[in-house]
């Protein structure tokens, strides 16, 4: 072998270990990179799994508010059959409490996908406001 071929073959040598180390330096750099992004995950699904129990124990404590007033709606009918004058006031309250629950129930999901706040009024009708900021949302396109 003659000293031009040597020096190649030195050349290559040289070139081949700066890119094993180059390589090992990447590797390690996205070896880091995919434990930090598995414990990103890992917290998320632990995020998750909180949120749903949190869901899940909230739309339980709006049915059990439901079938209360549902109740009482029963009991309302048959106790007050003389007295219908106020008796129809009240049963028309009930209902809209029954229906406003009905409707939390139904939008427990937008609640928190679209980050609107819960809503601290009463009755559906006097949720203009409210009806306001989801328009806002959902014209800027979230």
């Amino acid at each position: 072998m003659g000293t031009q071929e040597y020096r190649m073959l030195q050349q290559l040598d040289r070139e081949v270990d700066w890119m094993c180390k180059n390589c090992k330096a990447k590797i390690k750099n996205l070896k880091a990179e995919n434990l930090k992004l598995r414990d990103e995950v890992v917290a998320l699904r632990l995020e998750n799994d909180d949120l749903k129990k949190m869901l899940n124990d909230r739309i339980i404590n709006l049915e059990k508010k439901v079938e209360c007033l549902e109740k009482k709606n029963i009991n309302i009918n048959n106790t007050g059959k003389g007295n219908g004058e106020g008796l129809n006031e009240v049963v028309e309250k009930v209902l809209e409490v029954v229906q406003e629950e009905e409707e939390k129930k139904a939008r427990i999901n937008n609640l928190v996908i679209y980050e609107v706040e819960e809503s601290q009024k009463e009755y559906g009708k006097e949720r203009e406001e409210d009806k306001d900021k989801c328009t806002e949302i959902f014209e800027r396109g979230v």
